[in-house]
Formats: C-alpha cells, sequence, structure tokens
C-alpha cells in the first residue's frame, strides 16, 4: 500500500559537532589557543631536534648542488618526452622511462623544497 505508515523505529546516535570560535566561551578558546601555541612550539622544538641530529648544517655548496641536479633530472625527464613523442605509440618499456625520470625529477624538487622549508624555519644550521 502506497502511502501507509512505516512500522519501526528510529535510534538518532550523538553526533560530535565542532563549535566554532564564537560558539566557546572566553575561558574555552583560551585554553584551545593555549593548547594550539603549546603544540606549534612542541612540534617546532621537536623538528629542530630531530633535524638538527640527522643534519647538522647546511651551506651553500650543499643547496647549488641540489639545485643543479633537479635541473639535470628536469633536463632528463623532458629529454626523454621529446625522444618518445617522435613515434605515436611509445612502448611499456619507454613509458616507464618516462614515469621513472618524472618521479626522480618530481621526488628531488619536492626535497629541495623541504630543505628550505627546514632553513626557513630555523630546524637546521646554515653554514657558509
Amino acid at each position: 500500500m502506497l502511502g501507509g505508515k512505516i512500522i519501526g523505529s528510529l535510534k538518532k546516535d550523538k553526533v560530535d559537532r565542532l563549535l566554532a570560535p564564537e560558539e566557546m566561551d572566553s575561558a574555552a578558546r583560551h585554553r584551545v589557543m593555549r593548547f594550539k601555541e603549546a603544540m606549534d612550539g612542541a612540534i617546532l622544538e621537536a623538528n629542530r631536534d630531530v633535524c638538527r641530529r640527522q643534519i647538522p648544517a647546511v651551506n651553500r655548496q650543499d643547496l647549488l648542488r641540489m639545485v643543479v641536479r633537479v635541473a639535470e633530472l628536469r633536463a632528463d625527464y623532458i629529454e626523454c618526452g621529446l625522444h618518445i613523442s617522435e613515434q605515436r605509440h611509445p612502448t611499456v618499456a619507454q613509458i616507464e622511462e618516462l614515469e621513472l625520470r618524472r618521479r626522480a625529477f618530481e621526488e628531488l624538487k619536492a626535497a629541495y623544497g623541504a630543505t628550505e622549508r627546514l632553513i626557513e624555519r630555523g630546524y637546521v644550521t646554515v653554514t657558509e
């Protein structure tokens, strides 16, 4: 029968809801803010300790070497793509080689970006 009553029950479970800052009282906002500031400080200290232990210092030569390698890997990747594009249907091996070169370029580029962030945040010592 259409339009009839549905027999059964509906159970509503408690759903967590995040409060917007304006919904919290002043004391709660301050507690959250202090907690976040303490965590930020702990994160900074942990990164500084771990990174300085593993990477005591970086210098201009280290960064220049990395920049040159990123440029070389970019050129290798593009050169491989240009070579493959000479034919309409590249082989599986050619595609795998292209992917390998792209990944190498992208990963080292990301590592350089991470190194810049280490320096900017003071996690490592920069020497001349």
